[in-house]
């Protein structure tokens, strides 16, 4: 990472790590989070990177007996009769978690936010669809009440968390050590990762899915559209490919169902052998669509 662009944004993360009272732990990782995510999305996406920083407002609620050690949430309220979110990086575990797990957490949870940012939000009829990444969640409008998700979560987190790995790894190749604070960093991050940084995250899942993240098309077209909002054709263009309906939503159906089967197997006891039979029946029916998808695919 060039030492010129973290040196550019001490300044900016000093601003708003004053502003909303950052520690300095999140303060630092802040030096090299924010001029990685401007590496790894380019230029002409730095105006939405620090509009992301200067909204989104990391929070700490300790809560360690939740599943979840972080989380990003959009919260949409009507201020002065027109829809406006309150947008949060929740850290549940913060005291219990160590420095390359906060960096994790923080560098998954605002890649969320950055591909989140537009069209944000949609309104049909009487309903309200909040975006985040790849999926949205379903409000009842003008009422507010929540009603759903959508299933596609899952394959939402499975490509954020390769994202993840890809900025953590542009801050590992940070060299210019001059600046103490930052070196103190690059060091103790170095020092817990291997050459290559791989996140724990939805593991099983991320695994399955490098099959189809190897197709360039795949990738490249969800993730511009994660950027720039436009997701909602996403399923026919996908089922165009493969040439069947509902193909689409089958793969993440059963991305979901692999997920439910994974909790399931780590709680029991007994007849584990059963819960690992219903996986790999529905790792070989995501394999058939992602071959499929691949095959028919022009350009790879």
């Amino acid at each position: 990472m060039d030492a010129r662009l973290v040196n550019k944004y001490i300044p900016f993360v000093d601003n708003i790590a004053s502003e909303y009272q950052y520690n300095a732990n999140i303060r630092h990782l802040l030096y090299l989070i924010v001029p990685a995510f401007v590496e790894k999305y380019g230029y002409k996406n730095e105006n939405l990177i620090q509009h992301v920083f200067k909204r989104v407002i990391i929070q700490i609620k300790e809560d360690k007996n939740s599943f979840e050690e972080a989380f990003y949430t959009s919260i949409p309220k009507f201020v002065d009769g027109k829809i406006y979110t309150y947008q949060y990086v929740i850290l549940r575990k913060y005291s219990s978690n160590n420095l390359i797990q906060l960096l994790d957490n923080l560098v998954h949870e605002f890649n969320h936010a950055i591909h989140s940012s537009r069209k944000e939000i949609r309104i049909e009829k009487d309903k309200l669809y909040l975006r985040t990444g790849l999926t949205e969640a379903v409000y009842s409008y003008p009422s507010l009440q929540g009603l759903s998700k959508k299933n596609t979560y899952l394959l939402e987190e499975i490509l954020n968390t390769i994202q993840t790995e890809e900025v953590i790894n542009i801050i590992k190749q940070h060299t210019d050590l001059s600046n103490e604070e930052i070196a103190t960093s690059i060091r103790a991050i170095n020092q817990e990762t291997g050459s290559h940084y791989r996140s724990k995250s939805y593991y099983l899942e991320t695994v399955l899915f490098q099959h189809v993240l190897k197709n360039r098309t795949f990738t490249s077209t969800l993730n511009n559209l994660r950027l720039s909002g436009d997701i909602e054709d996403i399923e026919s263009w996908f089922d165009h490919i493969t040439g069947v309906s509902h193909s689409y939503a089958n793969l993440n159906q059963y991305l979901v169902d692999i997920m439910n089967l994974e909790m399931e197997y780590s709680k029991k006891k007994y007849f584990k052998g059963i819960t690992l039979s219903k996986i790999k029946n529905l790792l070989d029916k995501c394999f058939s669509i992602i071959d499929t998808f691949n095959e028919n695919c022009h350009f790879k």
